[in-house]
């Protein structure tokens, strides 16, 4: 990374000897002093984190610089500096979402002319005492080590008083919005393919050990005219490390995962659930694609359990070891045999069934993983040749209008065509 301080000029750079020296040298103090604690550049994305918010509370004008340096993609500065430099290089387009923490723009880079997306983070969700709320940490920390193309880049961070901005890739709409505009229905190829490339974003997330803990329609966004898919949102994402020995495996949050993609282990208790909580989440999103509605869906904790028992079977020790001990299991639960995957996502063949199972199996130890679910023989015709002409598939749509069907057909037309785009990296 080029080494650079931001002058007291809005939006200007001084890269010369001298500024280098002065933060390498100040970098080097702070490091003596104890408040650098850990090894740059090898330690991990948390413990780089750590000491940025160390740096950040410091209130030293140059150590929000040296934090800008050493932290790759930050920009940390003060606030007169970060709002010029923000708004030299970013102009708002329109306000295209807004939630509990924050608002999104349509924003412009006027030096590249890309679209990005601007997210600004409420200024009740920064206090001034606390530093950065952790689901920003967390975000900035998974997304420092990921670069692939089925996650979503972060370009920039501007921190000021009680002002965050992210700045990221732009995409059109999220799978959610996608399946909205098409009468929740999404073709058998179409299904396949943002399958493999969610699969392909978890994969690469769970090699750099992040769980992403929050998979779900509207974190995996969509460029319509390509159908690239790409993994975002990472506020509840977490790094992890598995010990040599069990029994210090460290406790996580079983406050993660929204309740209708959430896995039974989280939602019986447990605090030591692993990477193949986020297999279950996918497995829940790819039965959606297919049923136009979400397959486990209740508005409550123990309603959400109770319909996952209903259809995969009420468990037992026989068949997910461990069980009876986790904190919210309880033996007088309803005991369900289960219905049958096929019965109930009736647009799958035999192979996404299998697949499903797979994703879905209640023991998470017996679970399939990211890198196996992508070798699976679901995923063995799937190649670009199949998007070059549009294939027959309207027995589905004979119950709409003659309007309607014309739409869906322009529509067919379309998306097949943005398949010629390459969606796959």
């Amino acid at each position: 990374m080029e080494l650079s301080v931001e002058s007291s000029t809005e939006g200007s750079v001084d890269d010369s000897e001298d500024s280098k020296k002065l933060v390498q040298s100040k970098q080097m103090s702070f490091s003596r002093r104890g408040e650098l604690r850990y090894h740059w550049p090898h330690c991990t994305a948390e413990a780089q984190l750590a000491d940025l918010q160390r740096l950040l509370k410091s209130g030293d004008k140059v150590a929000l610089l040296v934090a800008a340096v050493i932290f790759p993609f930050a920009r940390v500065m003060d606030g007169v500096i970060a709002g010029g430099f923000l708004k030299e290089k970013y102009h708002k387009v329109e306000k295209v979402g807004e939630g509990r923490f924050g608002v999104v723009y349509k924003a412009l880079n006027t030096r590249t002319k890309e679209l990005v997306a601007m997210k600004r983070i409420r200024g009740e969700m920064l206090p001034a005492k606390s530093g950065m709320p952790s689901f920003v940490m967390r975000e900035l920390s998974a997304l420092q080590g990921l670069k692939h193309s089925n996650v979503v880049p972060l370009y920039d961070v501007f921190y000021r008083e009680n002002q965050l901005y992210l700045i990221f890739e732009y995409m059109d709409c999220d799978l959610a919005g996608y399946m909205k505009t098409h009468f929740n229905y999404l073709t058998p190829l179409e299904i396949k393919l943002f399958m493999y490339q969610i699969l392909l974003g978890i994969s690469y997330c769970h090699q750099h050990n992040v769980m992403h803990r929050d998979l779900k329609p509207q974190n995996l966004l969509i460029d319509k005219s390509t159908l690239k898919l790409k993994i975002a949102d990472f506020g509840l994402s977490r790094h992890y490390h598995f010990p040599a020995n069990k029994n210090t495996l460290k406790a996580f949050s079983h406050e993660v995962v929204s309740l209708w993609y959430r896995p039974p282990e989280i939602l019986l208790g447990t605090t030591d659930y692993s990477t193949r909580i986020d297999i279950w989440s996918a497995g829940c999103i790819f039965a959606e694609m297919a049923l136009g509605r979400p397959l486990f869906q209740a508005m409550s904790e123990i309603e959400q359990i109770m319909k996952i028992f209903y259809i995969m079977g009420t468990p037992n020790e026989l068949s997910w070891p461990g069980v009876n001990s986790l904190t919210d299991f309880r033996p007088n639960f309803p005991q369900w045999r289960g219905q049958r995957l096929e019965v109930e996502v009736t647009r799958f063949d035999p192979d996404a069934i299998d697949l499903l199972y797979r994703m879905l199996n209640m023991d998470p130890n017996f679970r399939i993983t990211a890198k196996e679910a992508l070798n699976h023989e679901y995923f063995h015709d799937l190649n670009f040749a199949d998007f070059e002409h549009p294939h027959e598939d309207t027995e589905e749509n004979d119950d709409l209008s003659g309007d309607e069907n014309n739409e869906v057909s322009d529509n067919e037309d379309r998306r097949l065509a943005a398949t010629k785009k390459h969606a796959f990296p």
